[in-house]
């Protein structure tokens, strides 16, 4: 009866994956790439032993019978006999590797394993460390000019939620400041000197904030609204505060200290380049009675920075008829 073939199955080891990962990670030219693959041929080698020992502790009785083929009668102890010597004689360096060079093999492999573990740590940390506290409340990029100390919330626009009529003796003068950095013509500081105030108000998922001219820079235009997501997201509108034709990118945050922050960046209508960063810093006084409104600019063609205030006083929860104001 011929002998049959017995699949000789290496038992496994962990150690073996990392090596593997290691390897096939790296680019063929870098030195580490060699050294990896030596030392996962080396382990492979201990692999191959460990089941050839194996293989010889199982059929013990038939390695004693090695040196008499004529010797052997039982068809079980001849197929145990063939697959000891084809394993025996299909590496012939895998028989004699040392015991020293198997443990420096597990040694480096046990290396490598706590090497990646430990870089897979660092992955983790550092990602974690790069993720927002949430989503969209605390500004990204950060604010240009909002105090390093300062903690950010959810939004509450509630108690700002009415017209705000400009008080003439708190607010800066005209021509405005930041006007006058963006070098405005005259028509379009007068629109802005005509602005009797501003009113807030929710319509859905968005806070709105509108500003009525009198007196009209751009025939037909004759409200300016921005609009600003609760959940604080960026929003997109088409006008710019500089009654310019482009867009302009907003979004509003609020510290632990009940400042509400808009933020705009605005744009050409065609252009992805930032011209100018808007940030206007808005809080409460008398009981919520009053609103003060520091407004900074900073144009990035010359980095130049503008500062003015806008001060009001509470009206209602709509703005008045025209005619009905004062008219400041």
């Amino acid at each position: 009866m011929s002998p049959k073939h017995h699949q000789v199955v290496p038992p496994d080891m962990p150690n073996i994956k990392p090596l593997m990962a290691m390897s096939l990670a790296r680019p063929y030219t870098d030195p580490d790439w060699f050294a990896a693959m030596s030392a996962l041929e080396k382990v492979q080698k201990v692999q191959q032993a460990r089941a050839l020992q194996q293989l010889r502790a199982h059929h013990a009785h038939a390695t004693a019978r090695h040196s008499s083929i004529s010797g052997i009668t039982n068809d079980d102890d001849t197929e145990a006999w063939y697959d000891a010597r084809s394993a025996t004689m299909s590496d012939s360096s895998v028989a004699f590797i040392s015991d020293a060079e198997r443990e420096e093999v597990a040694r480096l492999a046990h290396e490598m394993e706590e090497t990646e573990h430990a870089q897979g740590q660092l992955t983790v940390s550092v990602v974690r460390e790069l993720e927002p506290a949430t989503p969209n409340c605390v500004p990204n990029p950060p604010l240009l000019f909002a105090e390093k100390h300062w903690k950010y919330i959810p939004v509450n626009t509630k108690p700002f939620l009415f017209y705000w009529e400009r008080d003439p003796l708190r607010s800066s003068p005209f021509p405005l400041p930041i006007d006058e950095q963006m070098k405005l013509n005259s028509l379009f500081q007068k629109t802005h000197q005509s602005i009797p105030g501003m009113w807030l108000r929710e319509v859905g998922s968005q806070l709105l904030l509108h500003a009525q001219p009198t007196l009209l820079a751009i025939p037909g235009i004759v409200n300016y609204t921005e609009y600003y997501n609760k959940d604080q997201s960026p929003s997109h509108w088409t006008l710019r505060r500089d009654i310019k034709i482009g867009k302009t990118m907003g979004q509003m945050f609020m510290t632990t200290d009940g400042v509400l922050i808009f933020r705009v960046f605005t744009m050409g209508m065609f252009s992805k380049t930032i011209e100018w960063v808007g940030e206007d810093y808005t809080r409460l006084e008398d009981n919520g009675e009053t609103i003060v409104t520091r407004q900074l600019c900073k144009m990035h063609h010359n980095d130049s920075v503008g500062t003015q205030f806008l001060v009001g006083r509470k009206i209602g929860t709509q703005p008045p008829r025209r005619g009905s104001h004062s008219g400041h």
